[in-house]
């Protein structure tokens, strides 16, 4: 996503940036944040739903995140007003990639964390009651989801 929003802008690239390091800087800024996520997410109350575990989780680290991401973006702005094309290149390439980064971890992964929060929650419960789990339910949709 970032090549393609990066050669949309304009940013060309050229032999000289140290592609083979972009992969974790960006790896490195985003476990980070994950890391922050997941751990304020599952911390909160096993009693909630999903959906409130998860919007408790994002206002606690939220605001981090942001500042982290504002933080790192300004510091890439400024490296790249640095008179050195390969640095500038790489420091722009960067600050797409982290945004990027960024939103997909506000979007995707909070959806994805939300799923597997589920999955877990229904796996306990199966788990406690093997039986009464499906009761009530049409042997279709009982099967579908055993």
């Amino acid at each position: 996503m970032s090549v393609g929003l990066c050669d949309t802008l304009g940013v060309k690239s050229s032999v000289l940036v140290p592609w083979e390091v972009l992969p974790f800087l960006i790896i490195a800024v985003g476990v980070e944040n994950i890391y922050l996520l997941t751990n304020s997410v599952v911390t909160t109350s096993m009693d909630l739903l999903v959906k409130e575990r998860v919007g408790l989780g994002l206002s606690k680290v939220g605001v981090q995140m942001t500042l982290s991401l504002t933080t790192e973006t300004s510091i890439l702005l400024a490296g790249s007003l640095i008179n050195i094309p390969a640095l500038q290149e790489f420091c722009l390439f960067a600050v797409v990639s982290i945004m990027m980064d960024f939103f997909l971890q506000i979007t995707f992964f909070v959806a994805v964390l939300a799923i597997d929060i589920r999955r877990l929650e229904l796996s306990d419960l199966h788990k406690l009651n093997p039986k009464n789990l499906f009761h009530g339910m049409n042997t279709w949709a009982a099967f579908i989801f055993s």
